[in-house]
C-alpha cells in the first residue's frame, strides 16, 4: 500500500479562553484536493486494448495493439509480475532460420482497489498480425478521490514491459517499482530495480540496469511526467544517447495509489552495428 505521512489532528486548547468567553480552536486533518476519475495515459507508441485481469491460466485473452487483433493470446500466470498478469501467444512461431521463437506478450493489471490500471503489449519484428514490431502501453485512473497537498508519500509496486531493435528479438522486461512523493512540494521521484530480461519470455534471464525516475512535479490533477535515465542492455554494446521519459498519475480514494508508464530509447554501437532499441512499459504501485 501506499504510505501518506500526514499532518495529525491538533486540537488546540488556550488558556484562560472560557473566562473571557472564548472556546477551543481545532484544526482539521491535512488539506487535499479532489482528483477525477476516468482519466487515461500513455507513454505514446500503440494503444493496446483488453485486459488480462481475471481471466484464468490457460484461458484466451482478446487484446489489440495499434487496431491490429493479435490471435492466439491466452493468460499465462508463470510471467505474472504481481498485480501485472500476463498473457502470450499459446503456439510457439518459430523464426525461419533462428534458434529463438516468436511469441508476442504483455502484461495488464489492476491496483488493489481497483482504482488504477495499466497495459503493456509488444509484438515480435516477425508479427505478420501487426505488421512487425509494435510497442504500446497504456495506464488510467479508473475512479476519482482526494490527493493530499501536504505531507510526504511512498509507493512501491510493480513493472513490466518489452524491448525491441530491428535487428533483435523482443525481451519481455520485469522489475519493481519505487516513487517518493513530496506533496507539499509538489513533486516525485523513483526507480525501477531489479530488472530481469527474456528475449520472447522463452530465453535465459538477462539483467538489465535500473532505470531512474528523476524527480519531477505532480500536477493539480495527480498528473506527472519526467525524465528517465539507466536501464541499459550492456551487451547490446556501448550507449551513444539515451532520451527516456516517464510519466503517471496519483489515484486512489486517497492518493495511495500510482499507475504509469515508462519509454526508453536508447541506441547502442556494438563494433559499427547500430542498434536503436525501445523499451515502454508500466507500473503500478501502492
Amino acid at each position: 500500500m501506499g504510505r501518506i505521512v500526514k499532518i495529525p489532528f491538533i486540537l488546540i486548547a488556550v488558556a484562560g479562553l472560557s473566562a473571557c468567553g472564548g472556546s477551543a480552536t481545532s484544526v482539521g486533518p491535512p488539506p487535499t484536493t479532489p482528483i477525477a476519475g476516468g482519466v487515461p495515459g500513455t507513454a505514446g507508441g500503440s494503444t493496446v486494448t483488453g485486459t488480462a485481469h481475471g481471466v484464468a491460466d490457460g484461458l484466451p485473452v482478446a487484446m489489440t495493439i495499434g487496431g491490429n487483433t493479435i490471435t492466439g493470446l491466452v493468460r499465462d500466470t508463470t510471467y505474472d509480475k504481481g498485480v501485472l498478469k500476463a498473457f502470450v501467444q499459446g503456439e510457439v512461431d518459430p523464426i525461419a532460420g533462428g534458434t529463438f521463437s516468436n511469441r508476442e506478450a504483455g502484461h495488464s493489471g489492476v491496483s488493489s482497489t481497483g482504482a488504477m490500471s495499466a497495459s503493456v503489449m509488444n509484438t515480435d519484428f516477425t508479427s505478420t498480425e501487426a505488421g512487425g514490431i509494435l510497442r504500446g502501453a497504456n495506464y488510467a485512473r479508473v475512479s476519482g478521490g482526494t490527493m493530499p497537498t501536504t505531507g510526504t508519500g511512498t509507493f512501491t509496486g510493480d513493472y513490466a514491459g518489452g524491448m525491441g531493435a530491428s535487428n533483435v528479438s523482443a525481451f519481455i522486461i520485469t522489475g519493481d517499482v519505487a516513487l517518493s512523493a513530496d506533496f507539499g512540494a509538489s513533486t516525485i521521484s523513483g526507480s525501477i530495480t531489479n530488472r530481469v530480461g527474456k528475449v520472447n519470455i522463452l530465453g535465459t534471464p538477462n539483467d538489465f540496469a535500473d532505470v531512474n525516475l528523476g524527480s519531477t512535479a505532480i500536477g493539480a490533477d495527480g498528473a506527472f511526467s519526467g525524465t528517465a535515465t539507466g536501464g541499459e542492455f550492456v551487451p547490446f554494446g556501448t550507449v551513444t544517447s539515451n532520451n527516456s521519459t516517464y510519466e503517471g498519475l496519483i489515484g486512489g480514494a486517497t492518493g495511495t495509489e500510482a499507475a504509469g508508464a515508462v519509454k526508453l530509447l536508447i541506441n547502442y554501437n556494438a563494433g559499427g552495428l547500430i542498434r536503436d532499441t525501445t523499451e515502454v512499459g508500466v507500473f503500478i504501485a501502492e
